[in-house]
């Protein structure tokens, strides 16, 4: 009787998945992540396989703007993990092991070899441990180059039949930061990525971290990587790419310290102008509350009032949107400085 509960469960789910992959553009907030989800517990490879390759052919994107298949190797990851936040090394060695059996079954998907070199780097930080740098030690450090040498050789040996998927160098990035290229070595594999894939969020993103303070980086090189990822979109984009870029830096570094001086005004003109061309071609809610959570930390009350009065419903309660009672300052602070102009 379990037997052909099991089977009746995998016949349903095949239904289910089959009739996304193969009709639907357009996914309702977390769909993506249900389905891949649920096709890696049942350890069906070839759903995921056909969704990837569907979501990166037809480069459909999220309400807000954010490419479908991003979506898809995030809930990849999450699933990796089971749910779990320990980030152990025992729970990637499991997640290696399975998805060593879908390069197996599959050797020609182009998603299996990206799946396992995101699983290879992860395994590689694991072993290093968690701590900082002076924490870590020698055993810590020759694991993480070793795992992190397995990882690029997955890529890389893959590469003629991955690298048409963006990620594939998102993960190469992560790779190449781990390994401490050196920065033309690295701004070389970066412009290749844009070269064949520009208006894919995540390449920026994961490049954007060499340039931050935790890698040696500095604001002003945070802002003249930003000018080129614009310059390389902009046809596209218009200047929205500095506010995904700088919104990206807001979460790595803080806000004050992103917007310190001499570069606070200059950064916030670039990101006000990037928030703007988002909503133009993604007017989400999503997008509507971040501009105006920043609008806000800069002090453009009336911007404030004038995005809050545009949402849909109440604030996005969100540790990246409006964390604990944030919102809630923000209006008594507009209501203190136009009291004639309430929300």
């Amino acid at each position: 009787m379990r037997e052909w509960i099991r089977i009746l469960g995998l016949i349903l789910l095949a239904m289910f998945v089959n009739r996304h992959v193969n009709a639907q553009s357009v996914y309702a907030p977390g769909e993506v992540g249900k389905i891949v989800l649920a096709a890696y517990n049942q350890n069906d490879f070839s759903t995921l396989d056909k969704l990837a390759t569907k979501l990166r052919t037809e480069k459909s994107r999220t309400s807000y703007g954010r490419w479908n298949l991003s979506d898809f190797y995030d809930a990849l990851y999450r699933a990796m993990l089971e749910g779990r936040e320990d980030n152990s090394s025992e729970q990637w060695s499991k997640a290696e092991g399975k998805i060593n059996r879908w390069v197996a079954i599959s050797p020609q998907s182009s998603t299996a070899p990206i799946a396992l070199g995101t699983a290879q780097t992860w395994h590689a930080w694991a072993l290093r441990g968690n701590g900082y740098a002076n924490t870590v030690t020698p055993k810590g450090w020759e694991d993480l180059a070793k795992h992190m040498a397995i990882a690029r050789n997955t890529l890389e040996a893959n590469k003629r039949i991955s690298s048409d998927d963006p990620q594939w160098y998102v993960v190469m990035l992560h790779v190449a930061l781990a390994e401490s290229w050196k920065r033309d070595q690295y701004m070389a594999l970066y412009e290749e990525a844009i070269s064949k894939e520009p208006l894919y969020y995540d390449t920026h993103l994961r490049a954007l971290e060499r340039f931050t303070p935790r890698w040696g980086g500095d604001i002003q090189e945070i802002q003249q990587f930003a000018a080129i990822a614009v310059k390389r979109t902009a046809a596209a984009e218009g200047q929205a790419l500095y506010a995904h870029v700088y919104w990206s830096a807001v979460q790595d570094i803080g806000f004050k310290a992103l917007f310190a001086e001499p570069y606070r005004s200059s950064i916030w003109v670039q990101m006000k102008s990037g928030f703007e061309d988002v909503l133009k071609k993604y007017p989400d809610d999503w997008n509507r509350n971040v501009y105006a959570r920043m609008a806000c930390q800069m002090g453009e009350v009336d911007l404030f009032i004038s995005l809050a009065r545009q949402f849909n419903g109440e604030p996005i309660k969100s540790k990246s949107a409006w964390p604990g009672d944030y919102f809630q300052k923000c209006k008594e602070y507009a209501a203190a400085l136009r009291p004639n102009n309430p929300l």
